[in-house]
């Protein structure tokens, strides 16, 4: 675990945020996502020399903007860019009142939004704070100013304070726990098996990738069980981060604005086309406001993106040293918010998850699907990242954050994240794929074991 900008003397305050969360998450906040380098470098300030390479079989000119000989074809059903989306221009949708759009605004002490027709409502026991330009309200942080990680409070219930912003995250009745200081107190674990296959999976990353560090996160969207391996421990976010951008592009501006970047950004990964689509946020420092206040994601950040020009966030934290990083708890919020349309809506989200579905399939910038079955392939809906040592030294990075749909209708979100590690190509790179498939067979249920089913190095 990480201690998240600077470890800080815990405190308990009896009152407490009143929770409506749809799927034991509670948006308060905004996910933070920050690309470290993959399909777009997020460091150094400025775009490195172009070179040609070759890895795993797909030339790439950057460490992450590859171009995958088997890229996905084209989603079964295409994004329309004319559906109806919820910009902020837009007419408030007929069952909400005027003075409630699609941003989240005040109501006395409550924040509200109206998202696909419905008015969405959360009280804040220290007060709303009203919108900036280019930001929506947020939840005051009252007398838990000082929270800089998850705390458990007396409700069960973990709260955050990132960048003065009050986040909460249910705990769905299960409780929670006290971790040390200086580090994320946690939600009580869940039945299931899933937990179990998690722990085992990620004592294996060291041993089937010497080196390497994993963090890993899964949620089944039919049984509700959630489960993770270091699941709060930051990694350098690289090009898996783009999605998040995209999301808040789409949050912010409409489906029409975001669109001519969308088939770069998640068919070869394009920095240009991400920094662009940073481009139609108010500002940099708007990426990380969007992950902390808007997916509830705290324990991630947005630093810099300097591909074709600089672009700096004011609010950068210092936990990765000035790169992009997130957790996989964080991104499997942020999955979930997306397939359950309680972040941006219907339209919105099935555009996304339907660009998402243009990432490749196998192979490099695939490797989520490249020992799964056919059919759950060709429907998944992700965004790797990449830092190859070869191209971008003292970096070993590679991250694959996407929804996999089992046939049947079972779907499930899921975070890989990997750093550091002797060998990345022949090592890391089959583990991550390894990790996919025992994680398919376990959500399936199609194997009696799912370890057995799956190849590792």
């Amino acid at each position: 675990m990480h201690p998240r900008f600077t470890p800080v003397a815990r405190s308990l305050h009896a009152s407490v945020a009143s929770l409506t969360a749809a799927s034991g998450l509670v948006g308060l906040v905004g996910l933070a996502a920050c690309s470290g380098n993959d399909g777009a470098l997020d460091f150094p300030a400025s775009a490195p020399p172009v070179a040609p390479m070759t890895d795993g079989g797909a030339t790439a000119n950057e460490p992450d903007a590859t171009t995958a000989s088997d890229a996905a074809p084209p989603p079964p059903s295409a994004p329309d860019a004319s559906a109806p989306d919820a910009t902020r221009d837009a007419a408030p949708p007929p069952s909400c009142p005027a003075s409630i759009d699609a941003r989240w605004s005040c109501d006395g002490t409550d924040r509200v939004r109206c998202v696909d027709n419905s008015v969405r409502r959360i009280h804040c026991d220290f007060g709303c704070n009203a919108p900036t330009a280019g930001d929506d309200a947020t939840c005051g942080c009252g007398a838990n100013s000082a929270f800089r990680v998850w705390n458990c409070l007396p409700d069960g219930n973990l709260y955050d304070c990132p960048g003065s912003i009050y986040v909460a995250q249910s705990c769905g009745g299960r409780g929670c726990s006290a971790q040390p200081m200086g580090v994320d107190d946690r939600c009580n674990p869940q039945p299931g098996n899933l937990q179990a296959v998690l722990t085992r999976l990620g004592g294996e990353c060291g041993t089937y990738s010497p080196g390497t560090s994993c963090g890993l996160a899964l949620k089944d969207f039919v049984t509700g069980e959630v489960a993770a391996y270091r699941g709060d421990a930051w990694h350098v976010s690289a090009s898996s981060a783009k999605a998040l951008w995209v999301a808040a592009a789409l949050y912010d501006t409409s489906i029409a604005s975001v669109q001519p970047f969308a088939s770069p950004i998640f068919t070869t990964s394009d920095n240009s086309a991400a920094g662009k689509v940073i481009d139609l946020l108010s500002s940099p420092d708007r990426v990380n406001t969007f992950l902390w206040n808007d997916v509830a994601a705290p324990d991630s950040g947005f630093c810099h993106w300097s591909y074709d020009k600089t672009r700096e966030a004011t609010s950068c934290p210092a936990t990765a040293n000035g790169d992009n990083f997130f957790t996989a708890n964080d991104t499997n919020l942020f999955l979930s918010a997306l397939f359950q349309r309680t972040l941006l809506g219907d339209a919105a989200s099935r555009a996304l998850l339907g660009w998402m579905q243009l990432s490749p399939r196998t192979g490099y910038g695939g490797w989520l699907g490249t020992q799964l079955p056919s059919a759950a392939r060709a429907t998944m809906h992700h965004k790797a990242g990449w830092l190859p040592p070869s191209s971008v030294p003292g970096y070993s990075v590679s991250n694959e954050i996407g929804i996999v749909e089992v046939p049947g209708g079972h779907a499930y979100a899921v975070s890989i994240l990997m750093s550091g590690g002797t060998d990345y190509d022949g090592h890391q790179l089959p583990t991550m794929e390894y990790a996919s498939c025992v994680l398919y067979h376990a959500v399936a249920s199609d194997v009696p074991d799912p370890f057995a089913a799956c190849h590792h190095p």
